[in-house]
């Protein structure tokens, strides 16, 4: 079995995308950053661009406006403001 993390997508209305991820990019303010299992814990603020999933069962995108990402060893939560789209989903 690989080793995953835990992922979520948070706006106001509620979670967007949750479940288990091999790796997620996120778009940083400094440019492009992967997260992969026992990343070291950070806070960082996101530019508007797309949230790219990698999990066992598939992969996953979505468009954010900005917003900030918790980074824990074993955990990524990131907050938005809002996406263009509002679909829910569990990778």
């Amino acid at each position: 079995m690989s080793q995953t993390f835990a992922f979520r997508l948070i706006e106001p209305s509620g979670t967007v995308a949750e479940g288990e991820a091999l790796s997620v990019v996120i778009p940083g303010r400094e440019g492009e950053m992967t997260i992969l299992p026992g990343h070291a814990p950070t806070v960082t603020q996101l530019d508007a661009g797309t949230v790219r999933i990698v999990s066992e069962g598939g992969d996953a995108e979505h468009e954010i406006s900005g917003g900030f990402a918790g980074i824990f060893r074993k955990a990524l939560t990131i907050l938005v403001d809002g996406s263009p789209k509002d679909e829910r989903q569990s990778v």
